[in-house]
């Protein structure tokens, strides 16, 4: 995923922040332990809300205890390991290998370079992922098919954004078991997974209009290097708000138990707030 799913800082109480980086620093030791430790670094704020979200719907709140962290050189505050973080890191792998194979198949040639390098790494890791998890597994590799074969014949909008919305919905009910109303949770994740899509879209717009690569707006829109890119970019405010809007109502109607505030703050101030960034043509990719 692409770290566009953030909380509003700013806006988050003490008590708020400090669950939500209690998470944050949870999946980080899952991962080391469960994997390796340089399996730490795919960390992001998309895989620690998801996280959040499926810990949300869980009668009792998750165990919290003081693990050493190797970035701060002392111990923090950490959410032990629950199947719900050993799901997520697990998925977060699994992304990992996908997102590494279409970076060597389509991405610049440092990307590609950088794939080159990661790739039987992350083959070794995805192996034991798959293992653990292969329902998981297979609806990604399903969904990475669809999203190859929408670029190869050159989908519109719509079309481009439903194998990632179906993913994430389809990984939400996974995670969550029966937890949760899967109506109502599929309808969250799918508006999720389209959201992040079409911001990656939004955010891209620019540089795969120089470079000729996949984006559906450039394509809709039959955008050049030398368009109005500013103006493009709030032309597709709509298009995101609606997934917003989707993603409040849904949310509205889960059982939520644990982390309400974080939630709230994430759907309702921090989804916006990375809209208006990423439309004033500001890049905020990244952990």
């Amino acid at each position: 995923m692409f770290g566009y799913v953030r909380p509003y800082k700013p806006e988050l109480k003490i008590r708020e922040f400090e669950a939500y980086r209690a998470v944050y620093c949870g999946i980080c030791h899952t991962l080391g332990k469960r994997y390796a430790f340089a399996m730490r670094f795919i960390l992001s704020y998309d895989l620690t809300l998801m996280a959040i979200l499926l810990l949300a719907l869980k009668e009792n709140p998750p165990a919290v205890c003081r693990r050493r962290c190797p970035a701060r050189l002392r111990r923090m505050p950490a959410c032990e390991q629950s199947r719900e973080l050993r799901f997520v890191a697990d998925c977060g792998v699994l992304l990992l290998y996908h997102k590494l194979r279409d970076n060597l198949r389509d991405g610049s040639i440092f990307k590609k370079a950088a794939a080159a390098l990661l790739l039987p790494f992350a083959v070794l890791m995805k192996r034991r992922a798959a293992i653990r998890q292969p329902q998981a597994a297979a609806r990604i590799a399903d969904a990475m098919r669809a999203q190859c074969d929408a670029e190869r014949r050159k989908a519109g909008v719509d079309d481009a954004a439903d194998p990632t919305g179906g993913m994430i919905a389809d990984l939400l009910l996974l995670g969550a078991g029966q937890d949760a109303d899967k109506r109502v949770m599929h309808r969250f994740g799918y508006f999720l997974g389209r959201w992040v899509y079409l911001m990656d879209a939004v955010d891209d717009m620019q540089a795969d209009a120089k470079s000729g690569d996949y984006n559906p707006f450039v394509l809709a829109w039959r955008l050049s290097p030398a368009s109005d890119f500013a103006a493009c970019r709030a032309r597709a405010v709509g298009l995101l708000n609606s997934c917003v809007y989707e993603m409040q109502a849904a949310l509205a109607l889960l059982p939520v138990r644990q982390y309400a505030g974080v939630l709230e703050n994430t759907f309702i101030l921090g989804l916006p707030h990375m809209q208006c960034a990423v439309v004033e043509g500001q890049s905020l990719k990244g952990r």
